[in-house]
């Protein structure tokens, strides 16, 4: 935290999910903050790190809301459940850290946008990589003409394994659950709207998620306002790690995030070469960018600047407005699967 915070945060995490259990355990690490509580149906406590046994753990959300030390919440829960948790905790006055998607309905959005500016709380969504220090590197050498005139943005975006099956229905689809950070990637790091979307999707490795409507594989296409294109090329299920680039296009030459390995080292021999896998999964990819996406929260619940040298943008840029936008481009992604057209996409931001 900076000089300037002035305040301790004692945080409450609700959710103990794979994301809930992330954010827990590096809250524990962090010197200056209090995790008091957690929210656990199950109440599970084995798998807290270092001074866990110090929290509390409850299935009881009211007695978090009535706690006041407690001045910070993380939702960290299944995404259907971010809207009504968020307007139980307004009236406690508690700032809020919220994993995406906080809705798939841009009406849903633009109302619960208009009471967390009624409320005056300071609210963050969870687009964790742009904290990643890698982007963060590409998004100056772009802000200083390194790649000139923007001409493409091309991301790849493959996990290394498809998600439980009875996580699709709760999901809100793959271009709402997954490439949701893809379109925030591509307003961030192009400073500009996007026109069009044209989206061709696929089951090509699980039947089972396409009989509950949802699509694995998909090649999405988009237009700005600028008129530079991008593309995202994106699948459930690699085999072989976590496979996640990023490049940048433009009259001055190529800009390229690679993929994180466990190691650099390349081997070359007479009948082969080989180099290590890329991390295995996204939590692992964007270890580092979680952190300082929490730490960045805290400077500014606590009293510290409000905007960070790390990041060079400040929190509220990346609150409901931001997240208004990537589901605006989501919406106009799915229309498009459906009508095997091109759509627009309209910002319908109150």
């Amino acid at each position: 935290m900076t000089a300037l915070a002035s305040k301790r945060v004692t945080f409450a995490v609700l959710g103990a999910g794979r994301i809930g259990r992330m954010h827990a355990n590096i809250l524990l690490t962090m010197p200056h903050v209090r995790l008091k509580t957690i929210l656990d149906k199950y109440k599970k406590t084995d798998w807290l790190a270092g001074n866990g046994a110090n929290v509390e753990v409850t299935d009881d959300l009211d007695s978090i809301l009535n706690d006041n030390e407690i001045n910070a919440i993380v939702i960290a829960t299944s995404s259907s459940s971010h809207v009504a948790l968020i307007e139980k905790i307004l009236p406690s006055g508690k700032d809020i850290f919220c994993e995406k998607p906080v809705s798939f309905s841009i009406t849903e959005l633009n109302r619960i946008k208009k009471k967390v500016q009624k409320a005056g709380i300071k609210f963050q969504i969870g687009f964790n990589r742009r904290h990643d220090p890698n982007i963060i590197e590409l998004k100056r050498l772009i802000t200083a003409n390194q790649a000139g005139k923007l001409y493409m943005i091309k991301i790849k975006n493959r996990d290394p394994k498809r998600p439980p099956i009875d996580f699709i229905p709760k999901s809100g689809g793959m271009l709402f659950d997954f490439n949701v950070h893809d379109f925030d990637m591509i307003h961030f790091l192009s400073q500009t709207d996007i026109e069009k979307v044209y989206t061709v999707g696929a089951n090509l490795i699980d039947p089972e998620i396409g009989k509950l409507g949802d699509i694995d594989t998909a090649i999405i296409t988009l237009q700005l306002k600028n008129k530079a294109l991008a593309t995202i090329d994106c699948s459930r299920e690699t085999g072989y790690g976590y496979d996640q680039e990023i490049e940048v296009f433009g009259s001055n030459g190529s800009l390229k995030v690679q993929n994180l390995r466990e190691h650099t080292l390349l081997t070359s021999h007479s009948n082969h070469v080989s180099i290590a896998h890329p991390k295995a999964n996204f939590i692992e990819r964007y270890r580092t960018a979680y952190i300082i996406q929490l730490e960045r929260f805290i400077d500014w619940v606590s009293g510290g600047t409000t905007t960070s040298a790390a990041t060079s943008h400040s929190h509220h840029e990346i609150g409901l407005h931001e997240g208004l936008r990537a589901v605006c481009v989501a919406e106009a992604a799915s229309k498009s699967l459906k009508s095997g057209q091109p759509e627009q996409v309209l910002y319908d931001i109150a």
